[in-house]
């Protein structure tokens, strides 16, 4: 056992010896990239304004944080999608408990995204709560 501990000590030498690192100030933190076919979560409150989703979530929209608002979410979407993504939720219209985005959305990062949605409604048949999953179906 004490020669296993000698060679790795040696061997932790040699690299650290043989290897060199540099401090680069201007270089950009490393992206993480979501693989096509994760699958991110999230629920939206309707009437507190609040956004919860787990990291996938994150990473596929480009979010900043994993607590977040409508209009946060929004902004990651890209233009043409917009409206296609506001009417899919907070303006859905229909009574249906589960809901798929078609055709996909497409995010500000590039991302084409599919989402489901389990809508949830309050006893007059107002929209309260979606429950949600994210499908990243192209990476930019």
């Amino acid at each position: 056992m004490d020669r296993q501990v000698k060679y790795h000590s040696e061997l932790m030498h040699i690299i650290n010896k043989n290897v060199r690192t540099s401090h680069n100030p201007y270089a950009s933190p490393r992206k993480l990239i979501p693989i096509v076919g994760a699958i991110g979560k999230f629920q939206y409150d309707l009437l507190r304004d609040e956004s919860n989703c787990d990291e996938v979530n994150r990473l596929i929209v480009g979010l900043d944080s994993n607590q977040v608002n409508f209009k946060t979410v929004l902004s990651k979407v890209d233009i043409k999608s917009k409206t296609k993504f506001t009417e899919m939720t907070v303006g859905y219209k229909g009574n249906d408990e589960i809901v798929q985005t078609s055709p996909d959305i497409q995010l500000a990062n590039g991302n084409v995204i599919q989402d489901t949605y389990r809508m949830r409604y309050s006893q007059s048949g107002r929209l309260i709560y979606i429950e949600g999953a994210c499908k990243l179906l192209r990476v930019a």
